[in-house]
Formats: C-alpha cells, sequence, structure tokens
C-alpha cells in the first residue's frame, strides 16, 4: 500500500471514528406516551403561569452543506409577557431582533432597524415566528395538533416535541421545529430548526433567570449596544455580555 493510500485510510478511520464518538454523546430518544407527554407540559405551563419575565443566555449554531464547519454565536434572550422580545446576538458580530406582539425590527450597530409585521410576512422571519410560538403557546397537545403535526419524544428526563407545520407557507420556511424542555422548565433547553435546502439551526439555553425588571427601553428598536448586559443564570457559555 502506497503512502497516499495509508494516508486516505488513516483519515478516513479517524472520520468514522470521530461519527462514532458524536453519536455516542446525543442523548439517545424515544417515542413518548401521549399521556406523560400531557402531564409533562402540564408541569411546564404550570411553572410559567406566574412568570412575568425572562431572561436566558444561549449559543446559536448554524450547520449548512455549503459551509466547512458549523458556525457558532453566543446570544442573550429577554422575555416580557404577554408577547414582547428581545433576542439579541452578542458575538462574534452584534444584531437584535426585537418583536413587540406581532410588530417586529432587525437591529444592527449603525444601520437604520428593518421593521416587519409577523402578521404579514407569512413564516419569512423564521426566529420571530418561533420566538412568538415559544412565548405564546400554551403547549397543549391538541391545540397544537390543530396547526402542526406533532411527535413526542423523551430524551432522557427531557421532553422533545417535533412539531410540522400544517400551513403551507410556514412549511415552506420551517419544514419542522423541535423544542426541548427540562421537567418544569419555564423556557425551552434547546430549541432546533430546519429549512427546506437541508441547512439545520439550534439555540441551547442556559437555565434563564425570572422576574428580573425588564422596562419598556429595552425593547426599543433603538437599541442601545453600550448597555452592560446582566448575566442570566446557569450557563457556562454565558461570557461578560
Amino acid at each position: 500500500m502506497g503512502n497516499n493510500a495509508r494516508a486516505l485510510t488513516a483519515a478516513a478511520a479517524a472520520v468514522i471514528l470521530a461519527l462514532s464518538a458524536a453519536a455516542a454523546e446525543e442523548p439517545k430518544h424515544s417515542p413518548m406516551k401521549r399521556e406523560a407527554a400531557e402531564k409533562f407540559l402540564e408541569t411546564i405551563v404550570a411553572a410559567r403561569a406566574e412568570v412575568k419575565t425572562i431572561a436566558a443566555r444561549f449559543k446559536h449554531t448554524s450547520t449548512s452543506f455549503l459551509l466547512a464547519e458549523p458556525t457558532v454565536s453566543k446570544g442573550y434572550l429577554r422575555v416580557r409577557k404577554p408577547d414582547w422580545i428581545r433576542r439579541d446576538i452578542l458575538e462574534p458580530s452584534r444584531s437584535a431582533l426585537v418583536l413587540k406582539a406581532s410588530a417586529g425590527a432587525f437591529c444592527q450597530p449603525g444601520q437604520k432597524p428593518r421593521t416587519f409585521d409577523l402578521n404579514e410576512t407569512k413564516g419569512s422571519d423564521v426566529a420571530g415566528t418561533i420566538l412568538r410560538l415559544l412565548i405564546g403557546e400554551k403547549f397543549d397537545l391538541t391545540e397544537l395538533e390543530k396547526r402542526f403535526g406533532v411527535k413526542t419524544f423523551a430524551v432522557g428526563d427531557d421532553l422533545m416535541l417535533e412539531l410540522k407545520p400544517k400551513e403551507q407557507a410556514l412549511a415552506e420556511k420551517l419544514p419542522v421545529l423541535r423544542i426541548t424542555f427540562r421537567p418544569k422548565g419555564i423556557w425551552p433547553k434547546r430549541v432546533e430548526w430546519e429549512s427546506r435546502d437541508g441547512d439545520s439551526f439550534a439555540d441551547e439555553f442556559g437555565e434563564p433567570a425570572v422576574d428580573s425588571e425588564l422596562p419598556d427601553a429595552v425593547f426599543s428598536a433603538q437599541v442601545n449596544w453600550k448597555e452592560k448586559l446582566t448575566p442570566a443564570s446557569a450557563d457556562p457559555e454565558a461570557g461578560d455580555g
């Protein structure tokens, strides 16, 4: 066997080992019975009922066939019920998505905010559509099934919902959405979705801080880019903000 052949064999073996290790690290999931899933979701709804604000660090990962490796960014999410949301990307570059009910604005330093209405974009603003679902949904399986094909899975002690939109306009932009909750979790542990072209995206959230003060100015499209963010709890990759 020549040097080139040996090198190719070694490289192939390394790839197989890496893929095997990655597969071993991924938590296994299995179907969860409807009754168990309903009880799990009831505890989540109960835990969220009295919470007025939520803040959490997150790590966003984008995977594409066009890229040699996934891209990773870090961010900070703030929610004020019933329907105000701000999602900041902190690294590697700054941006902010601000939602007040259906009215949204995408903001970047030095640029005029790009405004939109979620009721008119028909799912084209996927991040905003997902966030509004997460804050507004009561997570009742019967209600979810009116708008989505729904499957429920146990992932260790967690529950994963797999949702496939029935509305064509949304399904074209968001073929599948998976939401993983911790037991009695106020906010999801992980949210992942796919695009029609096969790209995939995931937000992994730390344990949220709840009921911190979030004044109106936080949700203004006139973003204060010098704001010092208060760390949300329990995320090992939080950074300084």
